[in-house]
């Protein structure tokens, strides 16, 4: 799901000469809101030194450097656009330091070490499978959308299945803190048997079209011409096609099963099955929690964020931003409201008087019980206990509600205990983990996916 704020990290730069500061430098930065894990690579070059940073936390990686100052044993480190700095001292394998942007100093000590990413299930070639490089044309939208079609060896035709990423502008493999879920799921599934369709989202990577501009129902129709697609590939059999969504693109395969009742499957992983606006006050509340705010902080923030919704859905975002003054006083009133930190006030303020956004527009309003009561065909429906953001009781429990009243008796819904949103062994569920965990997507969640395929599609 899409995230309201964070440090800004930027370009940092390199000068002067050193000896021995060259190598990898790791640490936390502690925030108000948490930790961010820091890493910064110094290499030595002909000019000097470069740097490059990697904020993993913050999706980050490979920020390159501009202007150093290293006088032994001290490294001195500006970026002047966001006025910000770092300042350490190097203590044998340590590089102990201030890190200061605006007027905050925050203690950041690193130490030398291997930092680079581990992600073992990583697909490596040689691949027991064929692999194609194809295109998809949306005739509706007149979007092209490109992907890669993973076809297991031999004639088939093979049960196949599309997969819808969640939200936020995401490539084929839905990448995201260096892990890539969605190629690990199409390697599984296809050695398997299982024919995979994924694309790159509209206006991302080589697939044309208007990101920005798009909601679900637009990204519905790209699935869909995704699903046309496979239905002309003779490896392919034509009535064992399905949809596989992640997050908001699981509740894009209900719709897409609404549809159209030539799909034949729906696996919905963390799928929203909430009113958009009711998953994100659900989200925000258990994010706060886990990243320690007392229960009072994150229930007040809640209740603003609720009435904010209220008012982008009754006036115009003009409105909202010319009466901006007379609105903080209403939403902050003296008592828990009030005495919401100055940062977490000004975080609602800023979402308040946003200029439109049309997907976020058309998420709050969203409510997936029609697609779900709609669809007839096979479910699975899967969540981890700890993902924070869609929230496995509540979501599970919808889904699970809504085929009971529409007598959809081939709905199966699993928890997971101890899984994170990206369906991987968390300790607190909270998205700055994500990049720290090697795993990228639990074995036993890959091993119920293709057994439930195989056995529907039988």
């Amino acid at each position: 799901m899409k995230k309201a704020f964070g440090i800004l990290l930027g370009l940092w730069a390199v000068s002067a000469s050193a000896q021995n500061v060259g190598g990898n430098w790791g640490g936390k930065l502690k925030i108000p809101s948490g930790e961010l894990q820091i890493v910064l690579h110094v290499a030595e070059s002909d000019t000097g030194y470069t740097v490059t940073l990697d904020s993993p936390d913050q999706r980050a990686f490979g920020l390159r450097a501009s202007s150093v100052e290293y006088r032994k044993p001290e490294l001195s480190v500006k970026w002047d656009r966001l006025k910000a700095a770092f300042t350490g001292k190097i203590e044998g394998d340590s590089l102990k330091g201030i890190f200061v942007q605006g007027m905050l100093p925050l203690a950041l000590n690193l130490v030398r070490g291997d930092f680079a990413l581990r992600r073992p299930q990583e697909p490596k070639p040689p691949f027991p499978y064929r692999s194609e490089e194809i295109s998809v044309y949306n005739s509706r939208d007149s979007v092209t959308l490109a992907g890669t079609l993973t076809l297991p060896e031999g004639r088939g035709p093979f049960p196949a299945v599309v997969l819808v990423t969640g939200s936020g502008p995401q490539n084929r493999d839905e990448e995201l803190m260096g892990h890539k879920p969605f190629a690990v799921i199409a390697d599984y599934l296809t050695r398997r048997g299982i024919a995979v369709l994924r694309y790159d989202d509209r206006g991302v990577g080589q697939s044309t079209g208007n990101f920005a501009a798009a909601t679900s129902a637009d990204f519905t129709q790209d699935a869909l011409a995704a699903f046309d697609y496979l239905l002309t590939r003779p490896e392919v059999s034509r009535k064992k096609i399905g949809m596989l969504g992640h997050s908001e693109g699981g509740t894009v395969a209900f719709m897409c099963a609404a549809a159209d009742a030539r799909v034949a499957f729906v696996v919905s992983l963390a799928g929203c099955a909430q009113r958009g606006d009711s998953l994100l006050l659900t989200q925000n509340r258990a994010i706060f929690k886990a990243q320690g705010a007392p229960d009072s902080c994150a229930n007040a923030y809640v209740d603003v964020l609720r009435d904010i919704f209220r008012l982008q859905e009754r006036y115009p975002s003009e409105y909202l931003q010319a009466h901006r003054d007379s609105l903080a006083r209403v939403l902050f009133p003296a008592g828990p409201r009030g005495s919401l930190p100055e940062p977490m006030r000004q975080n609602a303020m800023t979402i308040l008087t946003a200029p439109p956004d049309t997907w976020l527009r058309f998420f709050l309003r969203n409510d997936p019980k029609p697609y779900i009561l709609a669809t007839c065909c096979p479910v699975l429906a899967l969540n981890g206990t700890k993902d924070i953001q869609v929230d496995a009781a509540i979501n599970l429990g919808l889904i699970e509600r809504y085929s009971v009243e529409s007598g959809n008796k081939r709905v199966t819904v699993k928890a997971y205990e101890g899984l994170n949103h990206l369906f991987q062994h968390a300790e607190t569920g909270s998205p700055n983990e994500y990049a720290r965990i090697k795993e990228t997507i639990s074995p036993e969640v890959l091993e119920d996916v293709t057994a439930w395929i195989l056995k529907i599609t039988r």
